[in-house]
């Protein structure tokens, strides 16, 4: 099954074409106080730490959890490969 017919993208797709012209950046950070702490997180490593910060992309909490949900659907329906070292 290609990308575009997963019924997840398909609903993604459907939510960005309703909302993404109303989009704005600086407006929701103003109506979400805790949007840094929501998009955001950071990774320990033994090189040191590492940012992840998606709050400066134009994503919500409903985006954020339709694409959670294609990467496992994705992860359920999909051959896995397993590779082994020689």
């Amino acid at each position: 099954m290609g990308l575009s017919s997963d019924p997840i993208y398909r609903k993604l797709e459907q939510w960005y074409k309703s909302n993404a012209g109303n989009l704005n950046m600086r407006q929701m950070f103003e109506d979400d106080s805790d949007r840094f702490n929501k998009f955001s997180l950071e990774l320990t490593t033994d090189d040191g730490n590492i940012l992840l910060d998606y709050s400066k992309n134009l994503i919500s909490e409903e985006v954020l959890t339709m694409l959670f949900d294609m990467v496992q659907f994705s992860h359920h329906n999909r051959p896995h490969f397993h590779f082994t070292k020689s």
